[in-house]
C-alpha cells in the first residue's frame, strides 16, 4: 500500500502521486480492490469515427478518379464539397439525435438535400429529373410507415422531418416552371405524393401538428 506522507492518507492501486496533493508517494503498491476498468469507445463516437473515415475514403476516390479521367475542375470540386455538407450533417445527427429513430429521419432528409447542393454545383438536368424526386419519394415512404406505426407520437417527435420532407418534394415540380427540368414526370409524381401526404396530416393529425408547430416556432 502506497503512503502519502503529506496527507497521512494510503491508497491502493499503482499510483506515483497522491490524487489530492500531487505529492510522491511511497511504499509498494497494492493491487485495488476495484477491476481494471477497460475504455471503448462509446456507441456515437464509433459511429462518427466511422463515418468520418467512409467520407475520407469516398473523398479520396473520388479525388483520385476525377483526376484520372481529366473530370472538369468545377464538377470535381463541386462533388466534393457536397461530400462534406454530408458528412457534416451525418455527423450531427449521429452525435447528437436522442434516438436512431431520428437519427434514421435526419439522413434520409439529407438525400434530397445533398440532390439539391449537387444540382445547384452542376446544373445537371438529371437531378432535379430523377434523383430529388426518387429520394424525397424514398423518405416520405418511410415518414408514411412510421406514421403507421407510432401513431400521435410520430407528429410529436418527428413531423418536423416530414414537413421538412414535403418541401423538398414538392422542389422538383417547382422548379419546372424555370424550365430546369425536361423530363418532369418523376417530379409531378414526387409532388402529388407530398401532397397527400400533407392533406393526411392536416386531416388525421391537424390538432397535434399545429400544436407541435406552435411549440417548434414559439419565441
Amino acid at each position: 500500500m502506497r503512503h502519502c506522507p503529506a496527507c497521512n492518507i494510503d491508497f491502493t492501486g499503482p499510483l506515483a502521486r497522491c490524487p489530492l496533493c500531487q505529492s510522491a508517494l511511497s511504499g509498494p503498491a497494492s493491487p485495488s480492490p476495484f477491476p481494471e476498468q477497460n475504455r471503448y469507445l462509446r456507441p456515437r463516437r464509433l459511429a462518427a469515427a466511422i463515418v468520418l473515415f467512409v467520407f475520407g475514403v469516398g473523398t479520396l476516390l473520388l479525388v483520385f478518379l476525377g483526376t484520372l479521367f481529366a473530370m472538369p475542375i468545377d464538377m470535381l470540386m463541386a462533388s466534393c464539397v457536397t461530400l462534406v455538407v454530408a458528412w457534416l450533417v451525418t455527423n450531427n445527427a449521429i452525435v447528437h439525435a436522442p434516438d436512431p429513430l431520428r437519427v434514421l429521419c435526419r439522413l434520409l432528409l439529407v438525400l434530397p438535400l445533398v440532390a439539391l447542393i449537387w444540382f445547384i454545383a452542376t446544373r445537371q438536368a438529371v437531378v432535379p429529373e430523377f434523383v430529388m424526386p426518387i429520394a424525397s419519394m424514398v423518405t416520405l415512404a418511410f415518414d408514411v410507415v412510421l406514421w403507421i406505426v407510432l401513431r400521435r407520437r410520430f407528429v410529436e417527435r418527428y413531423a418536423k422531418y416530414a414537413l421538412m420532407t414535403i418541401v423538398l418534394a414538392l422542389l422538383p415540380w417547382a422548379m419546372t416552371w424555370f424550365g430546369v427540368v425536361p423530363w418532369d414526370l418523376l417530379a409531378r409524381i414526387s409532388a402529388l405524393c407530398a401532397a397527400i401526404v400533407l392533406l393526411a396530416l392536416l386531416v388525421f393529425a391537424g390538432r397535434a401538428l399545429s400544436a407541435e408547430s406552435r411549440r417548434l416556432f414559439a419565441a
